[in-house]
């Protein structure tokens, strides 16, 4: 694992990073595909935003600028050489963003616990490393998607798996221990109801939420009556034991209406990721 913080002119920007094929991947998903904010959500200036799940700050980024620098946004990172890019991308904004090197779950109150991060991507770190290998590495056992994958981000491993049959098992077989080589890093939870309700939150006019298979346990943490003061939300759900089902079930009963979208590249290859949209129902 890496312990080096990079700086580099993106196309969004100067960023500070730990893992350029990382950020690239994030800056298209958020800027370019607006995986967090489609149609059917509205941010104006002035909004409150929540950013739980932070990373290096891409999202943070750009619902400022959606926002023209006139948000307040909180955001939320455990993990703490990422934490150290999450500030140093976003103090240009002052007292506008609120940074915590925290994550969030359903605790009763704040604890430390150990992250697993796999191989040098920190945008696995999660506290529940068997719902990621499930999500994200277990589909890369499968020949098709490995390389319907290594075209995007490994080219060398493209080829290899292309060109040279004999080898194929032992390519999948190695990629696969490379990439699920697991750190441990300890790192803060909090409650977000206990945060709200100790921040005196008002109103918050999004919750993004992205925390790699540990998204039910953020909703579980919100108070049943703080959800009328949550107008939006959107939310990575990694679906396992029919989480998406179980979690837009609990979202509707609060007074949501929900839309579910998928990344069709990435459901023809197995992968269990959708993006949950909550809207209140202002009827």
């Amino acid at each position: 694992m890496t312990n080096t913080i990079w700086q580099k002119k993106f196309s969004i920007g100067e960023l500070y990073y730990v893992n350029e094929l990382e950020t690239r991947s994030l800056i298209y998903e958020i800027f370019y595909q607006n995986n967090y904010l489609q149609d059917y959500l509205t941010l104006t200036p002035g909004a409150v935003i929540f950013d739980v799940g932070a990373n290096i700050g891409i999202f943070s980024l750009f619902a400022m600028q959606y926002c023209n620098n006139k948000a307040e946004i909180y955001s939320f990172e455990p993990i703490p050489l990422t934490f150290s890019c999450l500030q140093k991308n976003l103090r240009r904004f002052g007292n506008k963003i609120h940074l915590y090197k925290t994550g969030i779950s359903h605790v009763a109150k704040a604890c430390d616990v150990d992250f697993t991060l796999f191989g040098n991507n920190f945008a696995t770190a999660t506290y529940k490393p068997q719902d990621k290998i499930i999500s994200n590495y277990q589909p890369l056992l499968n020949y098709n998607t490995l390389l319907a994958m290594s075209s995007l981000t490994n080219k060398k491993l493209y080829y290899q798996l292309r060109f040279l049959p004999f080898l194929r098992n032992y390519l999948i077989a190695g990629h696969y221990k490379r990439q699920t080589t697991p750190t441990l890093i300890k790192g803060r939870l909090i409650s977000l109801g206990n945060f709200i309700e100790e921040n005196q939150i008002r109103h918050i006019d999004l919750l993004k939420i992205d925390v790699e298979g540990c998204e039910a346990d953020v909703i579980k943490s919100i108070k049943p009556h703080q959800f009328t003061n949550i107008k939006q939300l959107s939310i990575e759900v990694h679906d396992i034991k029919n989480r998406v089902a179980r979690l837009t079930s609990y979202l509707k009963g609060h007074g949501y209406i929900i839309r579910v979208q998928r990344n069709p590249f990435l459901e023809n290859l197995g992968f269990n990721h959708h993006m949950v949209y909550a809207k209140r129902d202002e009827k």
